[in-house]
């Protein structure tokens, strides 16, 4: 367990074990949550590029098939 103090700014040093540990680099993005008594900071990761191509080429296939439901419809 470490100890850090919050600053005037309400800023908060995470010790350097855990920013190794957690690939913390400086601009690092975290997501913070609080249940009233304790404080949890999560590494937000940033979406892999391939994850949105996928999201692309499924939504393209979907929109396809919607467009051949059509045009039988109206056959």
């Amino acid at each position: 367990m470490d100890i850090s103090s919050v600053s005037t700014k309400g800023q908060v040093v995470i010790p350097l074990a855990m920013r190794e540990q957690l690939g913390l680099k400086s601009g690092s993005k975290l997501a913070v949550f609080c249940d009233g008594s304790r404080l949890l900071m999560k590494p937000i990761s940033k979406p892999q590029v391939a994850a949105f191509s996928d999201l692309i080429t499924d939504s393209e296939k979907v929109l396809r098939k919607v467009d051949e439901t059509s045009k039988e419809r109206t056959k």
